[in-house]
């Protein structure tokens, strides 16, 4: 029988490059395919001095943190003292206090900048897949707030509004406001948005939304744009209120109404719950109402972006840092899909952030100088070096 015996051991100290984090150069090579770095630069707001950070080196760091773990800001001085992967990056890691002086001075010129780069990822991505055919996933999430000045939701916490791509699973759009606004509100704008993110090559596009974009306007757009949709009314009153939509549209829509039977027997609304989606879509009825429903899997999409990415909790009292901090995760939320999408075996898709980073992110490593090159020794016995070697060679 094999036992777990005590460990008796003695700590040493060297000063090897090495590093957990080997797989850092296929993140590098990836956005530099992209051509992320080049968009940072070219479209962030110029330093006053040609030294220091550029602003792509500034927003790979920051997107290097929940890739490799961290949950802070403060994080990133553990990866400033990697010894390894500062070799790796031929540079250090930039310090914590210069991550939020970069965040203070991009401003609003940032988050139009990088708004424009994550338009750049969608269309590299769409043209590497060969993708023509965009379902948006549409839905609101709060996110906890440490700002004073916030509006909240009765939760205390602020809210966006998310846009997905769901054949790519790609962060298409992002609205960044205060936990007190309504997820119904301004809708169609949001809507307009996120289509006008999307690259030429898409020639098809499908919107899914839950009770909030249930309004007339929405549909009505979807319909002169021929969007095909699918949105739910999800209480017994709101089936009452789509029927009076459909009424007043100039569109011909079709409407599903679906019974429920309560989980406990209500004695005056009975034992059926009602529910209804409304469709331009001339699917088969069971079709449909399944490809309505995939919608939910936005919800996993949010869960890693809270969780996965650790946006949880953001990292300022200042809105405007909190909404550029966001806006740089979902880049970096971007770039693991493409990589999915892109680099790795179609059965690593499904994937979340926190298990390719225990299968292979955090692969040890030694890195070496030899014969004019860099060199990263990683262990034969890794299970998972035959999916990692082809990525780095």
């Amino acid at each position: 029988m094999i036992r777990q015996a005590r460990i008796g051991i003695k700590v040493g100290e060297t000063d090897a490059a090495v590093t957990g984090l080997g797989v850092v150069p296929v993140l590098v090579n990836l956005a530099h395919e992209m051509g992320f770095f080049k968009n940072v630069d070219a479209l962030l707001p110029p330093k006053e001095w040609e030294r220091g950070y550029s602003p792509s080196a500034s927003v790979f760091d920051l997107m290097l943190t929940p890739f490799t773990g961290g949950e802070c800001l403060d994080d990133l001085a553990v990866l400033r003292a990697d010894h390894g992967l500062e070799r790796l990056l031929h540079r250090k890691v930039m310090a914590p206090l210069t991550a939020r002086d970069f965040l203070r001075r991009i401003q609003y010129g940032g988050l139009d900048g990088l708004a424009q780069v994550r338009q750049r990822q969608l269309a590299y991505v769409a043209r590497r897949s060969k993708q023509t055919q965009a379902t948006l996933d549409c839905d609101a999430s709060l996110f906890t707030s440490r700002s004073r000045t916030a509006q909240m939701s009765y939760k205390g916490e602020r809210g966006w509004m998310l846009a997905f791509w769901a054949e790519l699973d790609l962060v298409v759009h992002e609205d960044f406001r205060q936990g007190s606004t309504a997820p119904q509100g301004d809708a169609l704008n949001f809507l307009k948005d996120t289509a006008a993110q999307l690259h030429k090559t898409v020639t098809q596009i499908y919107v899914r939304s839950d009770s909030a974009w249930h309004q007339r306007e929405v549909i009505d757009y979807c319909a002169e744009k021929d969007y095909g949709f699918a949105i739910t009314a999800d209480k017994d009153e709101a089936v009452k209120a789509a029927l009076m939509l459909m009424n007043e549209s100039n569109h011909a829509y079709r409407i599903i109404l679906l019974r429920k039977e309560r989980r406990q027997g209500d004695l005056f609304e009975g034992i059926y719950t009602y529910g209804a989606i409304l469709t331009n879509r001339e699917l088969p009825l069971a079709e449909l109402i399944a490809w309505h429903r995939q919608r939910c899997n936005c919800e996993n999409h949010i869960k890693e972006l809270k969780h996965g990415f650790s946006l949880d909790s953001l990292p300022s009292t200042d809105f405007l840092v909190n909404a550029l901090y966001f806006r740089v995760q979902t880049l970096g939320y971007n770039l693991i899909s493409a990589l999915k999408h892109i680099k790795l075996p179609q059965t690593w898709r499904p994937f979340t952030l926190k298990t390719l980073r225990f299968r292979l992110f955090a692969i040890p490593a030694l890195v070496v100088r030899h014969a004019r090159g860099l060199w990263l020794k990683i262990n034969r016995a890794h299970p998972y070096l035959p999916v990692l070697k082809p990525l780095l060679t």
